[in-house]
């Protein structure tokens, strides 16, 4: 039987489950925790007993789960059924269509924006090394220290002369007459 291919949202679902489920088990391994709870998978049990987690996930092209959706029903319908007279509308048909266009529109306009925030707080770290597996994230030769924010690194990336995103390398100069240093 073939495995029908997951979207990126629905493979995020997957892994925030999984996270869920391995802090779980992280907690329940600690001898104060199992001390506290007279047994070994306290934390774990009352975690399935919420169900399945229901993640909001939205990609990086403003995509969204499928329980993104459903919350975006659970919003739309009541709002149509309760104030369509209200709105002016003919039916609770036409309010819902007015309250889902409004509601996708709002939503859609804030998860693409927030996203290039996001990418824009990270341009940054473009031209910064890769940390080697193995390889402590602080060295000696001028990789980059972590955890740093972006204006920490940033400034860490100019003393060291890496992350020159958005602007020519800090070893050319294009010279005041326009021309090329070096041509």
């Amino acid at each position: 039987m073939a495995r029908a291919a997951l979207s990126p949202t629905g493979r995020t679902l997957i892994l925030v489950q999984r996270d869920y489920e391995a802090r779980a088990a992280a907690l329940d391994a600690k001898p104060h925790v199992q001390a506290w709870n007279n047994g070994r998978d306290a934390v774990s049990s009352v975690l399935r007993s919420f169900g399945t987690v229901r993640s909001l996930v939205v990609g990086a092209y403003a995509e969204a789960s499928d329980d993104l959706h459903q919350l975006f029903d659970c919003v739309v319908d009541p709002a149509s059924k309760q104030h369509w007279r209200r709105i002016g509308a003919r039916s609770a048909k036409e309010a819902r269509s007015y309250f889902a266009t409004t509601l996708r529109r709002a939503w859609g306009v804030h998860f693409a924006r927030e996203f290039a925030r996001h990418r824009i707080r990270r341009v940054v770290f473009v031209g910064a090394p890769r940390r080697q597996p193995g390889r402590p994230l602080a060295t000696a030769d001028g990789d980059w220290p972590a955890p740093l924010s972006a204006g920490e690194f940033a400034a860490h990336a100019l003393r060291v002369g890496g992350a020159w995103a958005g602007g020519p390398p800090p070893s050319v100069s294009t010279g005041r007459e326009g021309r090329s240093v070096g041509s």
